[in-house]
């Protein structure tokens, strides 16, 4: 059986569609038949969140740690307490963070311990997006003096990722059919190789200053934003020339 013609100057062209890529059409397999073309695939997708991680924390500071301990547990628990009043449970309420660390004075190249800092950073995690300013509120009017950031995400990034793949790995296919069209060949449509290539999820966020405790309102102006889901495919499909 006479061998298709492979063409040189089909090879190694750069195409260039909504999503940068590049697509190389390669030599003859030694099947003799098949040539491919390689592609990749990217759909994003944004959502409405549905919950937010707020990041707050307790610093306390005193000469001897076990005070300074005692101090961040007295206060941790009085914004555990007050949090609960507005419908926080504990189950919303994560440790991120605990750590003890010496404070030094430097005088004439000489280092004096002065103390110790305790720093306790809770994650709270607010499935009713309405009450992440009252959140804030509670927390320093009850004693956190930090506030590190709001984070907006999906409760279940899954079905959305899902669907972003499902629209990459489409959107693969498309790009590989209008390259072969272009060129007078056609492919076939299930793919030789498929992978996913890259996971995106680009979430909202917002980050606040370290924040003194106040009996006044802190609320920032925090907006939700969208969460960019991002689902990116490589694929090789093959094809054949249509004479």
């Amino acid at each position: 059986m006479m061998q298709p013609m492979y063409v040189p100057n089909q090879a190694n062209r750069t195409y260039t569609y909504p999503y940068v890529y590049h697509n190389r059409l390669s030599q003859p397999s030694q099947r003799g038949q098949d040539y491919t073309v390689s592609v990749t695939g990217q759909h994003e997708i944004f959502a409405k969140p549905d919950q937010a991680r707020v990041s707050i924390g307790v610093v306390t500071e005193d000469k001897n740690v076990e005070t300074a301990q005692q101090q961040n547990a007295t206060i941790a628990n009085q914004v555990i307490d007050a949090l609960a009043t507005i419908g926080i449970t504990s189950e919303q309420i994560e440790t991120a963070a605990y750590t003890i660390h010496p404070l030094y004075d430097y005088s004439d190249n000489n280092q004096v311990l002065r103390g110790y800092q305790v720093r306790h950073l809770f994650t709270v995690v607010v499935s009713n997006l309405t009450k992440v300013g009252e959140v804030l509120d509670v927390a320093t009017q009850n004693g956190v003096n930090h506030i590190n950031d709001v984070e907006y995400e999906l409760a279940n990034p899954t079905i959305v990722y899902q669907n972003a793949l499902q629209e990459a790995t489409l959107n693969a296919r498309e790009k590989a059919e209008n390259i072969a069209r272009s060129l007078g060949l056609s492919i076939n449509r299930i793919p030789l190789r498929l992978s996913e290539e890259n996971v995106s999820f680009q979430r909202p966020r917002y980050t606040a200053q370290v924040l003194s405790a106040s009996t006044d309102s802190v609320t920032p102006p925090v907006q939700e934003g969208d969460v960019k889901v991002t689902a990116t495919v490589r694929a090789v499909f093959a094809y054949e020339r249509f004479d």
